[in-house]
């Protein structure tokens, strides 16, 4: 199994829509993947699932039962889900401190029958990005083509630099652009720069500002049952063949 890590610590850069399709198209295509909801505001989780649907969450897996028992079945993909944001914060807060970075490294050595697991963490520093990287063959970063969301992804991609200088095993898979308007001149230029200092680091396929994508929140489907003619689908379709490319 491999396990996929979508991070960066900035907000509002689709990491979360991105985790959504991304499963959604490895399922289609005969992929069994599994979707963890690691970011405590549980947003995947929101836009996914009804509250009475989740029987068990993130919180019941750190806590130290089955992982395959807190999975959540949908049409489209499983996942586990989170509900409750303190919850999950404090019971990683809880772990003693020489085990707290790999609790969730811990639950997925249990995790059956799947081919990949894709982790949708949260923008933040601390324990719960440093659990989701410890436990994932590959990181995939998504940025908005703008000055802030581009500087937190460095930031990003200088912290994984440091934990695999520390004997950290993980590849970095690729940057990829979201939300990307080739109206707006700061967004082409950012792409050039993003082109020219990344090279092969960044990924052919740009996921373009869509209002479909923005709709998904309200439908509770991915844009492939949603919209699955739209731009926004046939980007992420693009985009999930590259990364079983890097991934392979």
């Amino acid at each position: 199994m491999k396990v996929i890590s979508i991070i960066n610590m900035k907000g509002g850069v689709a990491k979360t829509t991105s985790c959504q399709n991304i499963a959604t198209k490895l399922n289609m295509l005969g992929h069994k993947t599994l979707l963890i909801d690691w970011d405590p505001q549980g947003d995947l989780s929101y836009i996914v699932l009804e509250e009475s649907e989740i029987k068990k969450n993130t919180k019941n897996m750190v806590m130290g039962e089955d992982i395959n028992s807190c999975i959540t079945s949908t049409s489209e993909f499983d996942i586990i889900a989170t509900t409750d944001e303190e919850a999950l914060v404090s019971t990683i807060e809880g772990i003693k401190e020489e085990d707290r970075h790999y609790a969730l490294t811990d639950a997925l050595s249990n995790l059956k029958g799947y081919e990949y697991a894709i982790i949708d963490c949260p923008p933040t520093e601390g324990s719960l990005p440093l659990n989701a990287l410890i436990a994932s063959d590959y990181v995939f970063l998504p940025v908005t083509p703008e000055d802030l969301a581009i500087r937190k992804m460095e930031n990003t991609l200088n912290l994984i630099n440091k934990l695999k200088k520390r004997g950290l095993e993980i590849k970095v898979g690729g940057v990829f652009a979201t939300k990307a308007d080739k109206r707006l001149s700061v967004h082409n230029d950012n792409l050039i720069y993003l082109k020219e200092n990344y090279k092969d680091l960044f990924m052919k396929t740009v996921i373009p500002a869509n209002v479909r994508l923005s709709e998904l929140t309200r439908v509770k489907e991915s844009i492939y049952r949603y919209a699955p003619n739209s731009t926004g689908a046939k980007a992420y379709d693009e985009l999930t063949k590259e990364i079983i490319e890097v991934i392979r």
